[in-house]
């Protein structure tokens, strides 16, 4: 812990070490740190006896820095090549470059003060907390999760229609979303063995099939992805380490994700706009764009590459912004996201957090007017926690706050999988996994979805007297 420490007090002390690099050299020099520090991660998960696939030292670093940051970065350094196939405004990439090196100098900065606190020890302090490991009713449990997955898929829908109002739209998503912790509960049960095994496969069945026809229906790209990963990760949790076999099947469902349904789902939720396109009449389109060739399949894969990488394309956006032309936040978003856990009947006045955020993005050039508005529809928020972190604080407080944050994440671990259940914590954990990569909207959401999913989790599985 010490080499990072003594490298981040390096980089803010004499910041041209970085900044004054060649773009190349800088995004690379991004790449080479965040590599590092999860390798070092993984190291230290082994070392400890800990399963690295589940530890966040591992696989937060190298799921959001490596695969979000480093290879965001190499996207935004290499991205004039892929113009011709951009659904986008190409002169963001050619604008974007000339932000690589002070960007890669946040993304370091961030990378190591998340490392450094995800290794403070903060046991205790997750000691305080409620283990999930009641007594639950085996047989019963599956059968009211089947009653329960109905009332999820209807909130999962209504949260995406138009008649959700903004107010409510986040907690309707995340009763939804509890339909993918009942699923996480049947994979790992089956694969610890139960002896319901044909509930629990009715269970797990039933939420694939219908969040998958969902995300279908509605364009989201993301649920096929996260059932796959939700059922290896699973997998891993159970059996402690990938073997070949897994490694080899996640490779073939991410190539074929990758290379065939989302380009796929790309070119048809573009067509859809946003549900205001008919089914029928947007999957006719999508259909003739690629009879008509290669380039739309293309864009697609481009487009993934893009989304799995916003968080390097927000930190080179937002840098340029502050302090000039605009001042630090001074913890000014920080109050606003975290107002967002006072319902408005309490507190009428406070303001709305989607508006304020994408107000920030569109300050940075991240929305025209044209993709403000389908972000308002959508309830998209761009903003990630370097970004954040730095527009609130500047240099130091990236580090600072991600030393905070790398410690709420082992928190967060140590809670839910060292301390409770495995059939009770992972679930929890895994779903809640992949949310908002700014930390006060992770933190928003983590209340929020820990409020309801325990809450519902307990009400289907605890024994009765």
């Amino acid at each position: 812990m010490i080499l990072p420490v003594l490298v981040a007090g390096l980089l803010l002390l004499i910041p041209e070490i970085v900044i004054g690099m060649p773009k190349a050299v800088a995004a690379w020099a991004a790449v080479i740190n965040v590599v590092w520090l999860t390798a070092l991660g993984f190291r230290r998960s082994r070392l400890a006896g800990e399963n690295p696939w589940l530890s966040p030292s591992f696989i937060h670093m190298l799921y959001l820095f490596v695969l979000q940051y480093g290879i965001g970065m190499l996207f935004v350094l290499y991205g004039e090549f892929f113009v011709d196939y951009m659904t986008w405004d190409p002169r963001e990439v050619f604008e974007l470059q000339e932000s690589i090196p002070r960007a890669s100098w946040l993304i370091m900065i961030g990378a190591l003060g998340t490392y450094v606190g995800l290794c403070v020890p903060v046991l205790p302090i997750a000691r305080s907390l409620p283990r999930l490991a009641w007594v639950e009713d085996e047989g019963k449990f599956p059968f009211r999760a089947l009653l329960i997955v109905p009332l999820t898929v209807a909130a999962y829908l209504y949260s995406y229609s138009d008649q959700a109002p903004g107010e409510i739209q986040q907690t309707v998503y995340i009763v939804g979303t509890f339909g993918l912790v009942l699923m996480v509960c049947g994979f790992v049960r089956l694969l610890r063995g139960t002896t319901h095994v044909i509930a629990w496969r009715l269970v797990a069945g039933t939420v694939v099939v219908v969040y998958c026809g969902v995300g279908l229906f509605l364009g989201a790209r993301s649920v096929l992805m996260f059932v796959v990963i939700y059922y290896l990760w699973s997998l891993i949790g159970v059996r402690g380490k990938p073997s070949r076999k897994l490694l080899v099947g996640f490779l073939a469902s991410f190539l074929v994700f990758s290379f065939g349904v989302f380009p796929l789902l790309s070119v048809y939720k573009y067509h859809r706009m946003g549900g205001l396109v008919p089914v029928e009449e947007a999957i006719q389109r999508t259909m003739e764009d690629l009879n008509a060739g290669d380039e739309p399949k293309l864009a697609g894969l481009i487009e993934l590459v893009r989304s799995t990488t916003y968080p390097a394309t927000y930190v080179a956006s937002y840098q340029r912004i502050a302090p000039d032309p605009y001042p630090y936040l001074l913890g000014e978003s920080a109050r606003v996201v975290v107002s967002g856990l006072v319902p408005r009947i309490l507190d009428p006045d406070k303001p709305n957090v989607l508006q304020y955020v994408q107000g920030l993005a569109y300050r940075a050039g991240l929305f025209t007017y044209q993709t403000y508005f389908e972000a308002d529809q959508r309830g998209g928020i761009a903003i990630d926690y370097v970004s954040e972190f730095y527009l609130n604080f500047g240099p130091w407080g990236v580090l600072i706050l991600s030393l905070l944050h790398g410690m709420y994440l082992q928190t967060r671990y140590d809670w839910l999988i060292r301390r409770s259940s495995l059939e009770l914590g992972f679930p929890v954990y895994a779903v809640a996994f992949l949310t908002a990569s700014a930390f006060w909207q992770m933190f928003v959401l983590d209340v929020k979805n820990w409020a309801i999913w325990i809450s519902l989790l307990w009400l289907c599985s605890r024994r009765g007297r």
